[in-house]
């Protein structure tokens, strides 16, 4: 009878730890996991549609260091003002940017965590971009964003709180993107080590339950 509760109070345990992983494994990434061209991208909506395809990347690193990557879709030819307007469509009013060329206001609002990412204070933002999709070999924007194209497979980054005496970088870039701590997905993710996990949990409950 012993052996029968103890084993009754483990599957529980073991069911209890399940539903808590998928609980937070659901919770913890509203966003997608989006494929971008074999690199998995913790990202927030697909904006656009098109045979094209590039990862817009806006962050702020002086206040929060958080960054947020959007995926944008067209077709034909592209600059950096259509992909921020291109989110901004899709995102329900969660984005805001002022459309000018010397832009002042870039603001996110993040659904997950129900923050509100504001620029207004900075008065000044900074551009980069990589042609590689592989998120490496970043370069500061030459040309304003009316004028930058956005290349398929490519990454375009903003830095949309850069502070040019406040900041730890204090130069006219801001810190160079870095893809990698910020929405790249690391492999193997921890929802996957967490599977393993519980699935050993499950193997060891049943054994007991079938030598009982």
């Amino acid at each position: 009878m012993r052996i029968k509760k103890l084993t009754q109070t483990s599957s529980r345990l073991a069911r209890a730890l399940v539903a808590g992983i998928l609980l937070s494994a659901a919770s913890a990434h509203a966003a997608i996991d989006f494929n971008f061209n074999g690199i998995l991208v913790d990202t927030q909506f697909v904006a656009g549609t098109g045979s094209n395809s590039a990862m817009i990347v806006v962050s702020y690193p002086d206040s929060t260091g958080q960054a947020f990557a959007f995926n944008y879709q067209w077709d034909g030819a592209a600059t950096l003002n259509m992909a921020f307007d291109a989110i901004q469509t899709a995102s329900a009013g969660d984005f805001v940017w002022d459309g000018q060329a010397f832009v002042l206001q870039m603001d996110y609002f993040d659904p997950d965590t129900t923050t509100q990412y504001d620029s207004s204070n900075s008065g000044w933002m900074a551009y980069w971009s990589t042609a590689n999709s592989d998120a490496t070999g970043w370069s500061s924007n030459a040309v304003g964003i009316f004028d930058q194209n956005v290349l398929d497979g490519s990454w375009q980054w903003v830095n949309a709180d850069t502070e040019l005496t406040a900041g730890p970088e204090n130069n006219w870039s801001g810190p160079t993107p870095d893809a990698y701590g910020t929405v790249i997905v690391p492999e193997p993710s921890r929802f996957a080590l967490a599977g393993g996990f519980a699935a050993a949990i499950f193997l060891m409950v049943r054994r007991k339950r079938t030598h009982a």
